[in-house]
Parts: structure tokens; C-alpha cells; sequence
């Protein structure tokens, strides 16, 4: 039973890193050097980060759907990305309304085998 409180406790942690790997794009690294990769994890980590503030500050507007509704966090990824890597005379978008135009209904009780890509790593010759 220890064992089963001790996961459960850790359990909020797991979650993170899944989203962190999966929807910031955190499994395939473009460093070779120690010193690289290490930078490049830190800056997602800040991005995960900033990305989790402004998601967690947004309110869905659902109220007449059929399903309770729950924010998009890769499409939330990728608006708080765009926003951050604004060029000087743009305007910037409204990070919320995007993250609340994109959401998805949670529907308990389903569950379906996760569809795995595969990717085949690729050498930085190419660059060459």
C-alpha cells in the first residue's frame, strides 16, 4: 500500500514530463554537445513553463457543449512559441482566445491504444 501512495504521490510529475516530451517536441534534441543540449533542454523548460502559466490563467468558455472541455496543450504550445518569437512591428495575438478556440472534449471511459510514429534518426552530415 506504500508503494501505491508513493506513485500516486509522484504520479502529478510523470504527467509533466509526458507533456513536456510529447508537446514541446522534447524527444528528438538537434545538439551534440553537452553543453548544447543542456541549453536547449533549459529553454523548453522555460517555454513548458510559460506556456503552463498562461494556459492554467485561461478559462474555457464552453459552457453549452455537449462535453466538459479541456485546453489543446500542443496548439497552446505552439501559440505561446509563435508569441515569444515575435519579430519588432508585429502586433501580438491574443494568446488566450487562441488557446480557448482550440480545445478538447475529455469523454471518460474512453480508451484507446496510443498510435506511436516512429521516426529514423538522421545524421547532421547532411549540413555539410
Amino acid at each position: 500500500m506504500e508503494i501505491k501512495s508513493l506513485y500516486g504521490m509522484r504520479w502529478g510529475i510523470e504527467t509533466s514530463f509526458c507533456t513536456l516530451k510529447h508537446a514541446l517536441g522534447a524527444i528528438n534534441l538537434h545538439s551534440k554537445k553537452r553543453e548544447m543540449i543542456t541549453h536547449e533542454l533549459w529553454a523548453r523548460l522555460i517555454l513548458f513553463n510559460f506556456c503552463s502559466i498562461i494556459t492554467a490563467h485561461t478559462v474555457s468558455t464552453c459552457q453549452k457543449k455537449k462535453h466538459v472541455h479541456q485546453v489543446n496543450y500542443t496548439v497552446a504550445f505552439q501559440a505561446c512559441h509563435y508569441f515569444i518569437r515575435l519579430h519588432n512591428g508585429e502586433s501580438p495575438p491574443d494568446i488566450e482566445d487562441l488557446i480557448r478556440q482550440h480545445t478538447l472534449p475529455v469523454r471518460p471511459g474512453r480508451n484507446y491504444a496510443h498510435q506511436h510514429r516512429f521516426q529514423i534518426p538522421v545524421s547532421f552530415t547532411y549540413r555539410f
